[in-house]
């Protein structure tokens, strides 16, 4: 009988610390994986990721994330366009997907490539968070068609925002005047969006 409780003790214990474990030993390969970025060893950040316990710990999702994101501070574009497409390709809940479109329409739009920003662009509105949607096509607006058709909205917006929140208002503000043509005011909101972004 002693030693039937002292097996579902150790059972017990078992199962309740596995979650620990797990915890634990994800910080520990988090914290390598950070390491690996802040040296930029970019070959033995590859080595890690592909190692059996770390494949285990994280989801293939977290994993190719991770690429992606070495790619991009790699600067390496190639990499970037195939870790998108990878990703795109997974099987992705909204949480996920929400994450890699986001990302792929910020990016694009940065890199200035019209076409993979409409591409991203699409996938967005595809999304449920209107609030994702709308500042998406807020900044479609501005960047790709050279709209000002957000101007009164963001005016509004901009006179109850946070601090924190004025020089990106600004700076949406200066881009509309100058896709309207009012340069005297694309100066100004540009000049404060400096001011307030330091």
């Amino acid at each position: 009988m002693e030693t039937k409780t002292y097996l579902i003790v150790i059972m017990i214990l078992l199962i309740a610390g596995e979650p620990i474990v797990q915890h634990l030993l994800k910080k520990k390969y988090r914290r390598q994986i950070d390491a690996c970025f802040s040296a930029h060893q970019w070959e033995v950040l590859e080595e890690l990721l592909n190692k059996k316990i770390v494949r285990f710990l994280f989801s293939p999702f977290d994993l190719e994330y991770v690429r992606l994101n070495a790619g991009m501070a790699q600067g390496n574009r190639k990499r970037i366009d195939d870790q998108f497409d990878l990703l795109l390709r997974m099987r992705l809940n909204e949480r996920q997907k929400s994450i890699v479109c986001l990302n792929g329409f910020n990016y694009y739009l940065a890199e200035n490539d019209r076409k993979k920003t409409s591409r991203f662009y699409r996938l967005v509105n595809e999304l449920k968070d209107e609030q994702i949607k709308r500042s998406v096509r807020i900044s479609y607006d501005i960047f790709v068609e050279k709209g000002y058709r957000y101007l009164d909205e963001v005016l509004a917006s901009y006179a109850t925002c946070s601090a924190e929140e004025k020089y990106v208002h600004e700076y949406l503000l200066s881009e509309m005047y100058r896709n309207q043509g009012d340069e005297e005011q694309a100066l100004h909101f540009e000049q404060l969006s400096k001011a307030h972004g330091r």
